[in-house]
Order: structure tokens, then C-alpha cells, then sequence
């Protein structure tokens, strides 16, 4: 009597746990396209990669000017994005590795996840026009 007893008790508790377990729960796709952060450097121009930009609104650009007579023609960028499917420069799908020829203006366009949701983005990299 005492084994059955065991083997019921043992049952109904396996029984329990199991039905307890959480489904996993699937998660539609981010409809977030946001910009966390954007590093830009360049073979050119030392100071770009010390250089902090702004993403808070549409408009990326650095907030302290670079000095006057600064040359950049081409750069490389660092997109930290909230779970972005792909990120457009110019119209043109970005791998995450190839640099881009510097020419005002950059466009950047990231996707959410599900890819009706998007942002635009507009580079500006901002070059004192005297000299101090």
C-alpha cells in the first residue's frame, strides 16, 4: 500500500510541475527603428572617432565642430541600433563594414524588426568655417 501511496504522490507532483511549465512565449517582431548610438572615423580626420554624436532627434550631427579646414572623404561608421533588421546609407543596404564616401548629405534609414516600421536619419558632420 505504502508503493502506491509513493507512486501516486510521485505521479500527481510530476504531473503538477508539468502543467506548471511556461509556454514559451513567441514575441512579435520590434516595431522600433531607433539609432542608440553612432560612431563615425576616418583615415583623414583622427578626431572624428573622439567625437560625440547626437541621435536624440532625425538630425545626427556632432556636437563640437570640428576644426577648420578639416578634410574627410571618407569614413567609417559604428551603428548601435534597437533591434534594427538592416540599416539603408544612401538608399544602399550597409554590411557594418564598408566605409562611405563623406559628401553632405548622408541619409541613413534603419527597419525595425518588421520592416513597414522605419526611421530616417540625417548625417551632418560639422566643420568650423574660420579659424580660431
Amino acid at each position: 500500500m505504502r508503493k502506491i501511496l509513493s507512486f501516486l504522490f510521485i505521479s500527481v507532483l510530476t504531473l503538477f510541475f508539468v502543467s506548471c511549465e511556461e509556454e514559451e512565449e513567441i514575441l512579435p517582431p520590434s516595431t522600433t527603428a531607433k539609432i542608440l548610438r553612432f560612431k563615425a572615423a576616418s583615415n583623414e580626420c583622427d578626431l572624428l572617432s573622439r567625437t560625440w554624436f547626437n541621435t536624440a532627434f532625425t538630425k545626427i550631427y556632432n556636437t563640437d565642430s570640428l576644426p577648420s579646414g578639416t578634410v574627410i572623404k571618407n569614413m567609417k561608421f559604428e551603428i548601435s541600433t534597437y533591434f534594427s533588421s538592416k540599416i539603408l546609407i544612401n538608399g544602399v543596404e550597409w554590411n557594418g563594414i564598408d566605409s562611405v564616401q563623406y559628401e553632405y548629405p548622408i541619409f541613413i534609414t534603419v527597419f525595425a524588426q518588421n520592416p513597414d516600421y522605419k526611421k530616417d536619419y540625417e548625417l551632418k558632420i560639422n566643420i568650423n568655417s574660420q579659424s580660431e
